[in-house]
């Protein structure tokens, strides 16, 4: 284009930006310059023949005051207008020579628009305190992309871990197998905004397309929207109506509701600094955090995602709560769901924090019911798919657990609960190397939990005579951090390998918080030192939360509970009614696993070790679980073939 020198694409559509800027133009809805994907850029605008010049000069002889005044202004503006034309012209056809002007180079193969990697929006706004602002940028742009189906689109939870990391481009298409990147910048500074953004393809780090939006604040919807817009129409994909209307959607009116929103969901995202704050912290940050979500929907009462937020805010840290607060928070949880849906039936936000209600509130029918919905209208959320495979774990549907939790791998796959997940459903299969292969892949690489993940992995060693593997992770699990939760785990951990003292050792350095949160293992404890007392005071405060209190436990899950209680207290009968109701719900398992090694059975438990329907009903799971792992190893084998045809 300019003699000598070479200029990237990202040059090329940066100029063409400025001109449409200046024009007063837009890619999104053109007047003057048309982008013609994969190909270049096309003049639109209308262009008329200059003037004769005979004809300029003649005049209306009764109009000659018009020759001086009007006329005039008329006339320098005309040439104006034609010159910017002219430029305008001259540019594009420039730009169209050097587009189609044939060569000897073989045409680019552009890359299949298999998954695009957002990149956290840099915050460039003169206030540090607009940083949620971008972080909201980043996120919203994510979600429009979600609604298109044909596209990957990695969460934002995995590309915050990337970006800490400094990849390039191309090493960011390798770790996630992408085929595009996006990058952008937002800088806010009063009621005017600028967005950049930028397409790279992953395996060239070609820019593929560029444009910026210096827009006011109350067009930052139009931005969003714009953007998702632009990458659909670069990289050639459908959009069905439903997620083109999606689009086009603004969630308020209400600048004000919209800053709250989303200093509200940021400070959700990152509550604490401290990695393990206590009870109270993380309370009082949650309702400061409900608060700003409040405030905006005062702002705009009809602000549906304000709602959503809202009552997914309340249902977080049920544990800590009291029976009360926790059943208040479950009710204004459920009102601002509804509220949610009512105002924006197609925001997948109000359905998932429905269900997580239902959930809670032990309504597992109800609550997949809604999870469901909530997967129609987005079904590249992986926190939706984790909760829909919550549920087929409870009905003992594992593979379909496994395909989901697989899918939302793909879309996070820097979150280490997904292949914790993974790696227990693998485990209760019996499929022992894959399952410690999940841990370990979480543990090593991405886990903020080493003592949850040490305890999954230990259990992988238990009956295969590793006692090296296993005395590791044991080891690591007692480490004495002064973590009572981590206590817990490694109380699990020996209890299975029959290490009663060392068991017992654990509940006396943190019997407070045994009690509290630990009341099957506090029963086990008494009922091993001949407390019995002490043992059903522990079973009953067990039960009564087990079935009362939110969250509560629900189906199998309920089921297999009220065993372990039944059977701690030796009766037999009602012990082995609740077993068979439990694998009658899906429940499939190791029934007498939460006991432990069978040498530290309870006379109870020993007792229906051995009885009849007992042994029926293991012969029904192992069965079960045998069925569940064959048609897991097909499954695998055929995702390797089709990973290689490709």
């Amino acid at each position: 284009m300019w003699g000598e020198t070479i200029v990237s694409d990202g040059a090329l559509t940066s100029h063409i930006s400025e001109l449409r800027q200046t024009l007063g133009d837009s890619s999104a809805s053109p007047e003057y310059i048309e982008t013609i994907s994969k190909r270049g850029y096309r003049l639109i605008a209308p262009v008329a023949p200059p003037l004769d010049p005979d004809e300029s000069t003649q005049t209306d002889p009764g109009n000659e005051a018009a020759l001086d005044g009007t006329g005039a202004a008329e006339k320098k503006a005309s040439r104006r207008r034609l010159t910017a034309l002219g430029i305008v012209f001259l540019v594009v056809g420039l730009v169209a020579i050097w587009t189609y002007w044939p060569d000897d180079r073989p045409p680019p193969v552009l890359a299949k628009a298999d998954g695009i990697a957002v990149l956290p929006f840099v915050n460039l706004s003169p206030d540090p305190d607009h940083a949620f602002f971008a972080g909201g940028m980043h996120e919203e742009v994510l979600t429009h992309l979600s609604h298109v189906g044909d596209l990957r689109v990695i969460s934002r939870t995995s590309m915050e871990a990337i970006a800490a990391e400094g990849l390039t481009v191309p090493d960011i298409g390798r770790r996630l197998g992408v085929s595009h990147v996006l990058e952008g910048s937002v800088r806010r500074a009063d009621n005017q905004v600028r967005v950049t953004a930028q397409l790279i393809e992953a395996a060239t780090d070609a820019h593929l397309w560029a444009d910026n939006y210096d827009r006011d604040l109350t067009d930052i919807f139009a931005i969003q929207s714009e953007i998702a817009l632009a990458i659909v129409d670069e990289l050639e994909l459908s959009l069905n109506p439903r997620a083109a209307a999606r689009l086009a959607e603004r969630p308020t009116d209400n600048i004000e509701a919209y800053d709250l929103y989303l200093e509200g969901r940021e400070r959700f995202r990152n509550p604490l600094a401290d990695p393990l704050p206590g009870p109270d912290e993380v309370r009082d940050n949650l309702g400061q955090i409900a608060a700003l979500f409040r405030a905006a929907i005062d702002k705009d009462p009809d602000f549906a995602a304000a709602h959503a937020a809202l009552g997914y805010t309340l249902l977080s840290n049920m544990w800590q709560l009291s029976a009360e607060q926790a059943e208040v928070h479950y009710q204004a949880a459920v009102e601002a769901s509804l509220r949610a849906i009512e105002l924006e039936p197609d925001l997948a936000a109000g359905y998932l924090t429905l269900g997580k209600a239902y959930h809670f509130h032990g309504s597992g029918n109800a609550a997949w019911e809604q999870f469901r919905l909530a997967a129609e209208i987005n079904p590249n959320d992986p926190q939706i798919l984790r909760h829909l495979s919550i549920i087929h774990r409870f009905r003992g549907e594992h593979i379909d657990a496994y395909r989901l939790l697989r899918r939302a791998t793909a879309l996070d796959p820097e979150v280490p609960g997904y292949h914790r997940m993974m790696g227990s459903i693998l485990w209760q299969l019996g499929m022992i190397d894959q399952a410690r292969d999940a841990f370990r892949h979480a543990w090593e690489h991405l886990s903020p939990n080493p003592g949850l993940l040490n305890f999954w992995l230990s259990t992988t060693y238990i009956g295969e005579e590793n006692e090296e593997g296993l005395r590791e992770h044991i080891d690591q699990l007692t480490i004495d951090d002064g973590s009572p939760m981590r206590a817990g785990f490694a109380f699990r951990a020996n209890i299975r390998l029959g290490h009663m003292d060392a068991a017992e050792s654990l509940f006396d350095s943190h019997q407070e918080y045994f009690e509290q949160h630990r009341r099957l293992s506090t029963a086990q404890i008494w009922i091993h030192r001949g407390d019995h007392e002490r043992a059903e005071q522990a079973l009953m405060a067990y039960e009564q939360r087990t079935g009362t209190r939110i969250p509560r436990a629900w189906g199998s899950d309920l089921e297999v509970r009220l065993f372990a209680v039944e059977a701690l207290r030796g009766r037999i009968g009602k012990a082995l009614d609740h077993m068979e109701t439990a694998v009658d719900k899906g429940f499939r398992g190791q029934l007498l696993g939460v006991f432990g090694h069978p040498d530290i059975h309870p006379p109870g438990v020993q007792e229906i070790a051995g009885h009849p329907r007992y042994r029926a009903a293991q012969d029904y799971i192992d069965a079960e679980l045998a069925r569940m792992r064959a048609e897991l190893e097909e499954l695998d084998a055929s995702a390797l073939l089709q990973a290689s045809l490709e």
